[in-house]
């Protein structure tokens, strides 16, 4: 298991790395779980993903997992990284997305199954690979 940890600096407003133990190379065929409790604009996650893209990661191989995304970051995600996965849960009309804490078998209710954007498919959270 390896830690990243990003943070956005509130004086620039940039993503900053505070902690970063990720190898220099993943093993072949690894499958990266990253993890965020809330998701805005996106800026932390492209900026973790980045790193672990560089670390010879595909689109495919990383699910991120998180409990609130706004779509301005489920829009950024999607056009930056084509195939990736992202699961949270959706409220019916609402404008954010969350994750629920009544999951039945599996799946969260009022879920949504699609795709985002050009790609960055939606799943509930179901934590199968």
């Amino acid at each position: 298991m390896y830690h990243l940890g990003v943070s956005r600096n509130e004086e620039t407003l940039q993503p900053t790395v505070y902690l970063n133990k990720l190898p220099d190379k993943f093993p072949e065929g690894s499958h990266v779980f990253v993890v965020d409790p809330m998701l805005a604009t996106g800026g932390t996650i492209v900026a973790a993903i980045d790193l672990i893209k560089e670390r010879g990661v595909d689109n495919r191989q990383i699910k991120v997992i998180c409990a609130v995304a706004a779509p301005p970051a489920l829009t950024k995600l999607s056009e930056k990284f084509l195939q990736l996965h992202v699961w949270k849960r959706r409220r019916r009309g609402g404008y954010v997305c969350r994750l629920g804490v009544g999951v039945r078998a599996g799946r969260g209710e009022n879920t949504e199954r699609g795709e985002v954007g050009g790609g960055c498919q939606e799943e509930s959270v179901g934590f199968k690979v």
